[in-house]
């Protein structure tokens, strides 16, 4: 079977990546990257490290602007301090 990279990038920049990191394939070097993505999210999920969902993160920021509930920069600076005492 033969395989395509099925994503808008250049597969020359994914060819010099792998070849510089030693993969003679572009596909030996992305099962190499699933690989130890796979073993890092195990590792992490061992140590209990949680994962953080950005986007939504971002949402309920904005909702907060757009809702009024902003501190002013200086505020922020003094809560930084705090939590380092």
């Amino acid at each position: 079977m033969t395989d395509f990279i099925t994503f808008e990038y250049d597969r020359a920049k994914l060819e010099a990546q792998a070849q510089r990191r030693g993969f003679s394939t572009i596909q030996d070097y992305l099962t190499d990257l699933i690989e130890w993505d796979l073993v890092y999210l195990e590792e992490e999920e061992k140590e209990g490290v949680e994962t953080v969902d950005v986007a939504a993160h971002l949402r309920e920021a904005i909702r907060d602007v757009k809702e009024g509930r902003t501190y002013p920069i200086e505020s922020l600076w003094d809560r930084v301090e705090d939590d380092d005492n």
